[in-house]
């Protein structure tokens, strides 16, 4: 069992080959990514894929939607992840129908005051906002939060104007159409009322 040829396969390889997991998405492959109430369009890149997990039982693949990155596996496909628009839609609604959400179509703004910079590390366009509501409450974004729902109060209007960004960056007002996000009820936060999918606080 020593003497095999270099390159050739013995049964221990054949075995560990055997065993490993299936690969599942190819490059090119639409991936509907589901967070909360949420469904983002991926789509597989062309890196290739690789053995995961802590006894090496997963698979991972590289996905994007031109925007952002992100990271699937052969675990979250019918979980988190699907290959079907529909059946992503059943199971955001599933979380939508049993949580406490604001749809976006349902969000109105009235009124939206706007700043925005470039920043100089990476070149990218920064913008910040808060947006009246019919009802009189907030939507807003910091530079570096989350959208989220406040009362509208003084001193929220106050914090937003304290970010750091206003002292060293130099922001100026701008004209900014604002496409709200579905909103999830906020817990473990003092002040944030709803936020979107991606935070940990927005639990609904």
């Amino acid at each position: 069992m020593g003497n095999e040829i270099n390159g050739q396969m013995n049964i221990f390889d054949f075995i560990i080959t055997s065993e490993e997991p299936p690969v599942l998405l190819y490059p090119g492959n639409e991936v509907f990514v589901v967070t909360k109430g949420d469904i983002e369009r991926f789509y597989v890149e062309e890196r290739k894929s690789w053995i995961c997990g802590s006894d090496n039982e997963n698979r991972g693949y590289s996905i994007s939607n031109g925007r952002t990155y992100n990271v699937v596996t052969n675990m979250d496909i019918g979980s988190c992840a699907f290959l079907e628009h529909d059946r992503a839609k059943m199971k955001a609604e599933e979380y939508i129908n049993s949580h406490d959400v604001i749809l976006a179509d349902d969000i109105r703004i009235v009124k939206t005051v706007a700043y925005g910079y470039r920043r100089k590390v990476d070149d990218r366009d920064m913008v910040s906002f808060y947006c009246t509501l019919d009802n009189g409450e907030l939507y807003m974004k910091e530079f570096m939060t989350f959208c989220h729902i406040v009362k509208n109060t003084k001193k929220a209007i106050e914090k937003f104007m304290s970010q750091q960004e206003f002292e060293f960056e130099d922001p100026v007002r701008i004209n900014c159409i604002v496409n709200p996000k579905n909103m999830y009820k906020c817990k473990g936060t003092n002040d944030w009322l709803y936020t979107e999918a991606g935070c940990a606080y927005g639990i609904g």
